[in-house]
């Protein structure tokens, strides 16, 4: 009774960070969109290489959030189709998530 009152009180706490780190996210991209209309550049000047180039620049972020969502998923297909958690993850970081998803929905359904 005592570890449930703990996690509870974790979880609490772990999910007003992510409440205030989405705040101050979105409260930077509602200022960086604000100065990019109002110094009027053209949205088609969107290319790929502006992409490679971001990802380049952030490449361990990148990394580090693809890794979360591997994990993420590899969670999912344990609970909901009882895989082991270490080959789910393996899985996923080889297929990726979403093929992770589609493999294990498809045996699911065996």
């Amino acid at each position: 009774m005592e570890f449930a009152l703990t996690d509870k009180t974790l979880y609490k706490i772990f999910l007003t960070g992510i409440f205030i780190v989405l705040i101050i996210w979105s409260w930077y991209g509602v200022q960086w969109g604000l100065e990019h209309i109002g110094s009027g550049a053209d949205l088609r000047m969107f290319t790929w290489i502006n992409t490679r180039d971001f990802i380049t620049r952030n490449l361990s972020i990148v990394i580090a959030v693809y890794g979360f969502i591997c994990l993420q998923i590899a969670g999912y297909a344990e609970l909901r189709h009882g895989q082991r958690f270490l080959t789910a993850f393996a899985l996923s970081l080889i297929l990726t998530p979403l093929g992770l998803l589609i493999f294990t929905w498809k045996k699911s359904d065996k």
